[in-house]
């Protein structure tokens, strides 16, 4: 750690004389002040240092919470280091070494990484969540180190944003930071219904104010699903003019696009000028080629993203690394036997033969020595309620879209709470719990398809930076204390299709603003007014540009 020099009689007189010229007018002395870094004094002039709040008492740095000796990811794709991290209230407030520091708590990190917390830029937290008090917790997000959720996608959201935000407060909080974008298909719901035909100018126009109220109420940009109603009735030109109203604000343009399957190309040129007639940023959302038949157009729409970001575009897609899609996950083997072919079949439930769950058809098949059609039979014999999984996208798709540099991570789900009833149990989608820490585990440590440094700036940094966000998504003095500590020699997920509900393997700590929500691999909870267990509900909504 550097020490702080002291600074020259020479550069102390200089300094003088120019406040001396400044204090010729306020304005001058104004200017003067608010140039100045409104930070915390540092020993590390370019950053890298570590801040040192004193004890009013002893004159001994004091800290709310230390993690030390932690390998830092900090979230900006850049190398890995050893330091520690000072928590004072919400904010990181020190980076380096607190080896003589003191903390209200202290973890040790040694061995372990510690990033900033997982931002999901594609969530759908549910629109009833300020009545649904159980998915204030959320803890299949908070287990898995998100603390931070970008919901409102697919062209759904609520859109009175300022009163749906004080309903979430006067309910008690979150767990997580949320964040959400302006749906078009809501706004379009609430000015025209489900009719299938254009938009008349003066319904344009009110749309388009209900875009620019949300906006100023802090929404962070809008929204589409395009292959649902009553998005599937605008024309590219009705997405245009209300994704322009975006752009004063700085918010971003998502999409579910109207295709991701044989027409994916023809979709993701659409999503491109949209946002580029629009002016402003855009997220194809869950980026995928969805059935076999389709898989090898996927390389060449990658291509295409690359193209229109050489050529000025600021543009990314999130995606997740699974290859079941939500509404391919819980599907009845009698409805879909011969929709799909058998190694793209994976059996989640069947009560006759539960020896083989987590199998694909083929691979059972081959294991009873008979064809797949006997094979099913069988199945549907003991059990003709048994479920599976249509694994509908590609291994080597997945790895190509996650070496790309413009993808983000994200679940593309709900940020649930913890289910009793297993027929609930068995409708989630295992990437509602392990999205995160099945990259960190699979895709970095095991198939080596990315750095740690590339995948958790993927998480954060990344997102963060897309979004606009000022002071989330690095572990950055002055940054809020959004952290997540994780071993990196064991984390992974422990949801399957089999068991989707199950936590993750290897985080260890996440603190949300400084707050503690998972230690030593638990949810952490108290006990509110009415004796129930939640959490510490120490998220935040946050709304662009306040």
């Amino acid at each position: 750690m550097r020490s702080t020099r002291r600074v020259p009689a020479k550069n102390s007189f200089l300094t003088i004389l120019l406040l001396l010229f400044l204090l010729g007018s306020s304005a001058g002395v104004a200017s003067y002040l608010l140039s100045q870094p409104n930070r915390p004094a540092s020993t590390g002039g370019d950053g890298g240092g570590t801040t040192v709040p004193p004890d009013p008492i002893g004159g001994k740095p004091v800290y709310d919470l230390i993690i030390k000796g932690g390998t830092v990811v900090d979230g900006s794709g850049g190398p890995v280091r050893r330091a520690d991290v000072g928590v004072i209230g919400d904010r990181i407030t020190a980076l380096g070494d607190l080896s003589k520091a003191s903390a209200k708590k202290t973890i040790d990190a040694t061995g372990l990484a510690v990033a900033p917390g997982f931002i999901n830029i594609h969530s759908h937290t549910p629109d009833y969540l300020p009545d649904n008090k159980a998915y204030r917790d959320a803890w299949a997000a908070i287990r898995q180190g998100i603390t931070l959720e970008v919901g409102g996608a697919d062209g759904r959201s609520p859109t009175d944003l300022t009163a749906h935000f004080q309903r979430i407060i006067d309910g008690g909080g979150l767990n997580y930071n949320l964040a959400t974008m302006v749906g078009q298909g809501s706004v379009r719901q609430a000015v025209m219904g489900t009719v299938t035909r254009a938009a008349t100018g003066a319904e344009i126009d009110r749309m388009r104010s209900l875009v620019r109220q949300a906006m100023k109420d802090g929404a962070f940009g809008l929204s589409t699903g395009l292959e649902y109603v009553p998005g599937r009735y605008t024309s590219q030109s009705e997405v245009t003019a209300l994704a322009a109203e975006v752009a004063p604000f700085g918010g971003i343009y998502a999409t579910h696009m109207r295709n991701e399957a044989a027409q994916l190309p023809q979709a993701v040129d659409e999503a491109i000028a949209i946002a580029k007639q629009a002016g402003v940023a855009l997220d194809i959302s869950h980026i995928k080629a969805a059935g076999r038949p389709n898989w090898p157009l996927f390389p060449g729409v990658l291509d295409r993203i690359d193209a229109a970001r050489a050529g000025g575009q600021n543009i990314i897609a999130d995606m997740y690394p699974w290859r079941s899609l939500d509404k391919t996950v819980d599907l009845r083997l009698a409805d879909v036997r011969n929709s799909y072919q058998p190694q793209d079949l994976l059996v989640r439930k069947s009560s006759g033969y539960s020896e083989y769950l987590g199998s694909t058809l083929a691979d059972i098949a081959t294991k009873m020595g008979v064809t797949p059609v006997v094979a099913a039979d069988r199945l549907l014999a003991k059990d003709p309620e048994t479920a599976v999984a249509a694994l509908v996208m590609s291994d080597d798709n997945i790895k190509l879209g996650l070496g790309r540099a413009f993808t983000a991570i994200s679940n593309d789900d709900e940020a649930y709470p913890i289910f009793d009833d297993p027929q609930k149990i068995l409708a989630v989608h295992p990437r509602a719990h392990g999205t995160f820490p099945l990259i960190l585990g699979s895709y970095v440590r095991d198939q080596k398809v990315l750095t740690l440094e590339t995948a958790v700036y993927k998480m954060t940094g990344l997102p963060a930076k897309f979004l606009g966000l000022k002071d989330r998504g690095l572990i950055k003095e002055g940054y809020f204390a959004d952290l997540v500590v994780f071993d990196p020699k064991t984390v992974n997920s422990r949801a399957t299709y089999v068991t989707p509900q199950l936590p993750p393997a290897g985080i260890l700590y996440v603190a949300v603003n400084g707050v503690l929500e998972v230690s030593d691999g638990q949810p952490v909870t108290v006990k509110d007014a009415a004796g129930n267990m939640i959490g510490p509900r120490a998220g935040r909504i946050l709304r662009k540009g306040q």
